[in-house]
């Protein structure tokens, strides 16, 4: 990797973890560009319209996983526990799972015994997902510790951001738990008794403190995290 480094030109890559070890590995300015949504301006919320099409009320508060069942997506052994464990915790919370492995997923859920009255399974075309993502709240993003991991910058964060979403990480997830300080929104979860007390901290918020995190997340995206805010930053690289 130094060679290769060494002899670019330039060096650019997708979070501030990668970026230090670069710059230590080639000592050379290393450029951070990080995996942004485009926001489509205009586009008007449907989270009444969608809530209400899924029997939700207000009071409920809607965890999701958007993705797939690929082995690095740790649903049997972080997604699925951590869903479990919240649907007995309080009445208030919602599983929501976004994915074209329904079928794989049902069963995943059944094995692990999940209350299915509590769960809402959905297989959505691509250009629906946002809106969907949008009626929701809580967006999970549990990676297990690895080498990968630390210096990742998943796309997924970004879309649980522009969506309004408040990101319920894994700690040493690239670097997730700085941006969601500066963020002052989300959760970072790192053991099985802080997974319990960030769910009890969730279950007791009220749906008009939700909804603000919630403004607050959309406000930071657009200004800071968004393809259209980092646009300018992204084409000073090419001077």
């Amino acid at each position: 990797m130094r060679r290769e480094c060494l002899r670019a030109d330039d060096v650019w890559t997708v979070s501030q973890p990668l970026q230090h070890i670069l710059s230590d590995l080639c000592n050379k300015d290393i450029k951070v560009v990080p995996c942004t949504p485009m926001i489509e301006q205009g586009r008007s919320s449907k989270r009444n319209e969608i809530r209400k099409q899924l029997g939700l009320s207000d009071e409920e508060i809607c965890i999701v996983y958007l993705g797939g069942t690929q082995k690095y997506q740790h649903l049997e052994d972080l997604v699925i526990p951590l869903i479990k464990e919240a649907l007995k915790l309080s009445h208030r919370f919602v599983a929501v799972f976004i994915s074209h492995k329904k079928k794989e997923i049902l069963k995943l859920q059944e094995n692990a015994g999940i209350d299915s009255k509590r769960v809402i399974n959905l297989s959505l075309p691509q250009q629906e997902v946002f809106s969907f993502l949008n009626a929701f709240d809580i967006g999970l993003l549990l990676r297990a510790k690895s080498e990968l991991n630390d210096v990742a910058q998943p796309v997924k964060f970004g879309e649980y951001l522009a969506a309004g979403l408040l990101p319920l990480a894994e700690e040493g997830t690239g670097n997730m738990a700085e941006l969601l300080k500066e963020l002052g929104a989300g959760f970072i979860v790192n053991s099985q008794k802080n997974r319990i007390e960030v769910l009890k901290e969730i279950a007791n918020m009220s749906s008009e403190e939700l909804s603000k995190k919630r403004s607050q997340v959309k406000q930071f995206v657009n200004s800071k995290y968004s393809l259209q805010s980092f646009a300018p930053i992204e084409l000073s690289y090419y001077k």
